[in-house]
């Protein structure tokens, strides 16, 4: 329940690891199109330099946009998360002690009042006594 310091370091190594494993994928492919526009231009292959064409367009570059948008905003929220729960936790703390110290004290201030009355008792007895 208590593990918001290993799930806010996973969440950042998931998150580095996604961001790395896209600029790799991405990095790669600009070089293939960028190959192949060169290779097509310099043969003259309408082929070659369709085909760059074409890899060049993704086609899933919005959707690509919109999954990582939502990672990112999921990152964040766990974040949050684990700051809310760790200050929550923090105040919950606080709360018990300062209710145990409370009724630690109460219960002292009872005690006392207790001796008192019977204090209260006794002289009032004394006080018959030595009024008759």
């Amino acid at each position: 329940w208590c593990s918001s310091s290993s799930s806010s370091s996973s969440s950042a190594s998931l998150r580095g690891t996604a961001k790395s494993v896209s600029l790799t994928t991405q990095v790669r492919q600009d070089k293939v199109v960028t190959l192949l526009g060169q290779e097509g231009r310099r043969l003259k292959s309408v082929a070659l330099s369709s085909l760059a064409l074409h890899l060049g367009d993704d086609p899933f570059t919005k959707v690509k946009g919109l999954i990582q948008a939502l990672i990112e905003r999921l990152l964040k929220e766990a974040t949050a998360e684990a700051t809310k729960k760790g200050f929550c936790d923090t105040e919950l703390g606080k709360a018990t002690k300062e209710r145990d110290y409370r009724l630690a004290d109460t219960k002292a201030l009872d005690t006392e009042a207790q001796a008192l009355e019977i204090k209260e008792a006794e002289l009032k007895e004394e006080m018959e006594l030595l009024s008759s």
